[in-house]
């Protein structure tokens, strides 16, 4: 089965925690059918969600490829930790599976690869400018077919004929300023590198 889900892009660059954290505690008492009193708020974080799927993809079906602001909320409920991520009055209980649910060698869907390289790119830009994470902002997130491991920055790590390297190309900002990474499934490299002053 194959469905489309749009999400519209929200227009505003501040996002209200409160109200994100408040709509995440209504999804998750509703899946578990408790009252919103027996749920605490653990922490807020604003996200760029590469896709329409935020960050929660089900296999078979296909998202919309747009940039949407929103958050992740971690809350706890009968001492049980739980992840909903959230854009507008739309929330996903997306809870991160665990070492008990993961098969040995399960391969993690597209979604959360994109995502973890995307939080890694955010991570390495805020650290090499000195900046909170938070104040970074994914602009811009495509899929790409590295012609080898260099993803398309300078020469080959490995000097042998290489297979191609599926990763994304993704469009940092920071005040005004553009960053471009390159990414395969598993590391994230500025490309151009960065020229620190």
């Amino acid at each position: 089965m194959v469905a489309l889900f749009s999400v519209d892009v929200l227009a505003q660059t501040v996002i209200d925690k409160n109200a994100a954290a408040q709509v995440a505690v209504e999804a998750l008492s509703k899946k578990l059918s408790v009252g919103p009193d027996s749920v605490e708020i653990v922490h807020v974080s604003i996200m760029d969600w590469p896709d329409s799927s935020l960050g929660c993809p089900r296999p078979g079906v296909e998202y919309l490829q747009v940039v949407t602001r929103g958050a992740v909320v971690l809350l706890r409920s009968d001492n049980k930790p739980h992840r909903v991520h959230v854009a507008g009055d739309r929330a996903l209980v997306c809870d991160a599976p665990t070492k008990e649910n993961l098969s040995v060698g399960a391969r993690q869907p597209a979604g959360m690869v994109m995502r973890e390289v995307m939080q890694a790119a955010r991570a390495d830009l805020a650290r090499r400018l000195n900046v909170a994470q938070a104040d970074v902002t994914v602009t811009n997130v495509q899929s790409r077919t590295w012609p080898d491991d260099s993803l398309g920055c300078g020469a080959p790590r490995d000097a042998k004929p290489q297979d191609k390297v599926q990763g994304f190309e993704i469009t940092l900002e920071y005040a005004g300023q553009d960053f471009s990474y390159h990414t395969d499934q598993q590391r994230a490299i500025p490309c151009p590198p960065i020229e620190m002053e």
